[in-house]
This record gives structure tokens, C-alpha cells and sequence, in this order.
């Protein structure tokens, strides 16, 4: 398994890029500032604000930095253990909505107040809440038919592949994210659904009847259908590899009425990313060029950049 050492999204990297200068301004090392010895030094005090503010932002980064590795490990170690133990077999394709579905519930995802197996999930959550909010999901059977057939995670794929190859192209790269975030949260949404209700035994059967399965067979969506059908017991009366669009519509309406009631379990924060999650519709603003002299650059340790408060760091600092 190979991974990032460094987080790879846009807010970190321009954090990691503007620490080094910001660093200088007070010259000390982020080892002084996060243990605290830096205030053992004498000239600290007459820093002032400019060494908290350093001080805060090097936590900030070290925290993101423990964040993701959380994230990382608790996400792909689950995906490791599931084949590792036999869950699901080595030798078939195993559709990706279910391994996604129980590394989303064992694992604790970036934005998390706290560490948990099995809660409620901190992204996840909130992206199911956008889309019923925003009335992008489709009719339930519809929507659960989808994900046990793989295809948001296939149009997730495309979505991904057309936005790096245009990269300057906004309307690409939002549909790349969304699709991709569709998929993730409806899969967690399933298995969380299925883990609430005592029903996780029916993912082990899932696993088995992918285990009959011939070996290295790429499947469609006739044979994902089929395997679902056999495991969820939602075959219809004349074939039982096909899914009866009665017992789907029955078990869909039944997951997604279920999720709709599910919170997290600190309301504020819920409330919070939810906001935040749908603010990334709103078309982004131009930030302005910094203007000459803007700090850091020409302001010293403590002193009062235009309209702040002393030593703090306007929004446009990162930008720099």
C-alpha cells in the first residue's frame, strides 16, 4: 500500500507553503512553538501576538497533518483487512460500493471532531443531508439500484478522468468532486443503514456470493444485480437473481427514510458543515492581489496590520 506522506489538498498545501516565511518573522522552529519552550526564550514576550499567532498556526498544521494520516490509515488498513480476512475474495472484482461502504464506517474521516468506529460519519453524513436537501438524489430504488450496481462509482471514474485532463475547467472539477462524494456517501449510507439494524451478517453473505463467482471476471451490472439479490434476499419470485422492483423499492424506502434520521452527534457541528457543504455551491470569489507592504513583508513581530488586530494575519497571508 502506497500512500502520501503529506496531505495533497489545496488548503494544506498553502499552508505548508507559507509556514517557512511566516517562521522567520519570529525565528523559532515549529518544535519551540508546539512544545511551548518558546516562551522560555526571553525576547518571546516582546514578540508578542506574532509568536501566538505562529504558534497557533504551526498546531493548526500539525493537527491537519495527524488528521489525514487518521483518515488514511483507519480508511485503506479497513480496505486491506476486508480481503486479508477472507471477507471478501482475492481473485473476483469486489464492487467497490461495499468495500468503500465498511472502510466509510470503520474509519474516522478527515473533518471529525473526535475519533470513533462505527458513528455516525463526519463527511459522509453530511454529504447524504446535501444531496436530499438539495433534491439531487434520484427515486430510492433508483438511487439504492445504482449503488449496488457500481454505477456511481463508474461515473464517479469518468467524472475524475475528464477533470484531469482539464484542470482550468470549474464545471469538470465540481462534478468530479460531487460525483465522487455521491458515491462515497451512498455507500456509507448502505452499510451504516445495515450496521444500525443488526444487519451486517448480510454483507458477509454478499462476500460469499462473490466467492462463486469465476475468477478475474470483469462484472456488469447483470451479475452485481444478481449477487445482491441472492444476499439481500431481494430476488424476485420467478428468478431469483433478478431484483424484484417490489422488495427494492421496499428496502430503499425503508434506507433512505432511516438515514434522513440519523445526526450527528454534536448538533453544532453538524449544522456547521452542513452550511459550509452547500456554501460550495456558490460560484468562487476573485481574491484580490495583496497590496504592497500587506503582512508578512515590511510589518515586524507584533505590529498592527491595516484593519487587524495586533499580529494577526490577514486572509489574504495564505494567498501570498
Amino acid at each position: 500500500m502506497v500512500l502520501s506522506p503529506k496531505r495533497t489538498d489545496d488548503g494544506y498545501k498553502l499552508l505548508e507553503q507559507s509556514m517557512p516565511k511566516l517562521l522567520t518573522l519570529v525565528g523559532y522552529t515549529p518544535d519551540q512553538l508546539l512544545t511551548g519552550k518558546v516562551w522560555n526564550e526571553k525576547d518571546a514576550l516582546s514578540k508578542g501576538t506574532a509568536v501566538a499567532v505562529l504558534q497557533t498556526l504551526t498546531l493548526v498544521q500539525k493537527a491537519a497533518e495527524d488528521e489525514a494520516e487518521r483518515a488514511a490509515i483507519t480508511h485503506e488498513g479497513t480496505r486491506q483487512l476486508l480481503v486479508a480476512s477472507n471477507m471478501f475474495p482475492r481473485n473476483v472484482s469486489v464492487p467497490e460500493w461495499v468495500v468503500s461502504g465498511v472502510c466509510g464506517y470503520f474509519e474516522t474521516p478527515a473533518n471529525a471532531v473526535y475519533p470513533g468506529v462505527g458513528l455516525p460519519s463526519w463527511s459522509n453524513l453530511i454529504a447524504m443531508k446535501y444531496f436530499q436537501k438539495k433534491g439531487k438524489l434520484a427515486k430510492s430504488a433508483d438511487v439504492l439500484y445504482d449503488v449496488v450496481t457500481d454505477r456511481y462509482f463508474r461515473q464517479a471514474q469518468r467524472s475524475a478522468e475528464e477533470a484531469q485532463e482539464n484542470k482550468d475547467d470549474e464545471k469538470l472539477q465540481k462534478a468530479a468532486r460531487e460525483d465522487s462524494e455521491l458515491a462515497h456517501a451512498t455507500a456509507w449510507a448502505l452499510v451504516y443503514h445495515l450496521a444500525k439494524n443488526g444487519k451486517l451478517g448480510l454483507i458477509v453473505r454478499y462476500g460469499e456470493e462473490l466467492n462463486k463467482l469465476p475468477r478475474d471476471m470483469d462484472l456488469d451490472e447483470r451479475s452485481l444485480q444478481a449477487c445482491f439479490a441472492r444476499a439481500f434476499d431481494l430476488g424476485d419470485v420467478k428468478d431469483a437473481s433478478a431484483l424484484s422492483p417490489t422488495r427494492l423499492k421496499s428496502f430503499a424506502d425503508s434506507w433512505l427514510s432511516d438515514i434522513q434520521s440519523v445526526v450527528l452527534e454534536v448538533a453544532e457541528v453538524e449544522d456547521t458543515n452542513l452550511r459550509a457543504r452547500i456554501a460550495l455551491d456558490q460560484p468562487k470569489r476573485k481574491t484580490p492581489p495583496p497590496q504592497q507592504g500587506s503582512y508578512p513583508g515590511g510589518y515586524p513581530p507584533g505590529a498592527y496590520p491595516p484593519g487587524g488586530v495586533p499580529g494577526a494575519v490577514p486572509p489574504n497571508n495564505l494567498n501570498n
